[in-house]
């Protein structure tokens, strides 16, 4: 059975997309985990650079003693330090904080994006096999997936801003195509797959 150039081409991307949807998903599984670690590196940057400036301000002050040096403490402040918020590290350790529900969210979407992208991986084959009713559960398959990954991509930017613009750009591409292969497919001859 000779298939219309349309039907090789959205399958074969319908496939793509759907095997770089599972390698999302997983990755999915492990966001959670790069968060803290990034948090507990942006930690140790703060405390680091807050261990320095306390000990070269101190150093300062004890070699040049005047009215305004306490003895407590030192005196002699970057004006961006007065305010802990105001510091780069700070507002960096913050863009990699998640909220407590993203971490079971995570794993649950994790999940549903290996289904849903599974999903579309077989709608897929069956569109290049021609088969009954192919069309339609690739409608059903792209639709879902690109939805999917455009809600999740929206949920993890709202959740932790600076790791959720990797998901909300997926989310993002993954529904533009998806949208554009089921237009192709809902404009084309849909008769070798009937």
């Amino acid at each position: 059975m000779d298939r219309p150039k349309w039907v090789t081409a959205v399958g074969i991307a319908g496939i793509v997309l759907g095997a770089l949807g599972l390698i999302v998903s997983a990755q999915s599984f492990m966001l959670p985990g790069e968060l803290a670690y990034q948090k507990a590196n942006f930690e140790k940057i703060l405390k680091g650079s807050e261990a320095r400036h306390s000990h070269t301000c101190c150093k300062h002050a004890a070699a040049q003693p005047s009215p305004f040096t306490q003895t407590s403490g030192c005196a002699v402040r970057k004006p961006a330090r007065t305010i802990p918020f105001a510091s780069p590290e700070f507002i960096m350790m913050k863009l990699w904080e998640a909220p407590d529900w993203f971490e079971p969210w995570c794993n649950v979407a994790g999940t549903m994006g290996l289904i849903v992208s599974a999903l579309y991986i077989f709608a897929s084959i069956n569109m290049l096999r021609s088969r009954v009713r192919a069309v339609r559960r690739f409608y059903w398959a792209a639709g879902a997936n690109g939805l999917f990954y455009l809600i999740n991509g929206i949920v993890t930017l709202i959740a932790s801003p600076l790791a959720g613009i990797y998901s909300a750009q997926w989310g993002m591409a993954s529904f533009g195509l998806n949208a554009v292969l089921i237009i192709t497919a809902a404009y084309s001859d849909k008769q070798a797959t009937h």
